[in-house]
């Protein structure tokens, strides 16, 4: 049965950039009290917890007396082109996957560019990635964004493929895919191993803001917008797609109504869509 993940996004009470709102003991409690099985975590918010004083240690605590795991880290940049900053970051990301051993780790670019000429260039770079990781049970996986140097599905899985690396994958960002136009079609001409995440969200399609304010503002709970999850869900299931199910949906409206009453949506939401496939 398919589990659900509680993305970091969903539970942090805040608009990204900005740090989350409720703390990590809040959204442990609140992913494990609607039924999630695995939460998400940042770099950037690891890294917070470590700098305020909680140990790796502690953090495994909350989690294991929750009964829950942190199974997605995000978002590993610069490894198109590193620079101080994005190697800065990545050992945060490092730190974190060495403390939690999640099942994947998030690596994208979300600048604004034109779509990248080089496949294999931009392979070597995610062949590094995976190779920090390989000795543990964490895969790396490419999140596609419209408008940026990897843009869709195709690009992404591209690079996957010639990197050839087994720990190797793609995330699958619901709204990033459905929104600007790709198709379930499109999903299945990818290996099902190939995913090795799938985040769930929803959105109205006649949105007018920018791609990156539709997704910082304007997330609805999977079922509730007009992406057709329902029959999206079913389609990579039937496809053998079996990864941990996230739901990352941001929305202010949510974000008022505390951490539990959000995850309890989420989660309801995310189950309906799935119907019998998730576990409880």
């Amino acid at each position: 049965m398919a589990e659900l993940l509680a993305c970091h996004y969903s539970l942090a009470g805040a608009t990204p950039p900005a740090p989350a709102s409720w703390s990590f003991a809040e959204r442990v409690d609140a992913a494990a009290a609607a039924g999630f099985a695995a939460m998400g975590i940042t770099g950037r918010e690891y890294l917070r917890l470590r700098t305020d004083g909680a140990s790796d240690a502690r953090l495994q605590r909350m989690l294991t007396g929750a009964g829950i795991r942190v199974d997605e880290v995000e978002i590993i940049t610069g490894w198109l082109d590193p620079d101080a900053g994005s190697v800065a970051a990545r050992e945060a990301i490092d730190a974190a996957v060495d403390a939690f051993e999640p099942h994947h780790v998030i690596a994208g670019d979300p600048r604004l560019a034109p779509r990248l000429t080089d496949v294999h260039a931009a392979a070597a770079g995610f062949v590094t990635l995976c190779e920090r990781v390989a000795a543990s049970r964490t895969r790396v996986a490419i999140e596609f964004i419209p408008g940026t140097r990897i843009p869709d599905v195709d690009t992404a899985s591209a690079i996957v493929e010639a990197a050839g690396q087994a720990n190797g994958g793609i995330l699958l960002d619901t709204y990033h895919h459905f929104s600007p136009g790709g198709t379930v079609a499109e999903l299945l001409a990818v290996p099902a191993t190939r995913f090795a995440g799938v985040q769930l969200g929803d959105h109205l399609l006649n949105d007018t803001a920018s791609h990156f304010d539709g997704w910082r503002y304007h997330g609805l709970p999977p079922g509730e917008g007009e992406l057709g999850l329902h029959d999206a869900v079913a389609a990579l299931i039937d496809h053998g797609v079996q990864v941990p199910w996230g739901v990352e949906v941001l929305s202010p409206a949510l974000n008022a109504l505390g951490p539990r009453e959000a995850a309890q949506v989420l989660a309801r939401s995310a189950r309906s869509v799935m119907g019998a496939e998730t576990a409880h």
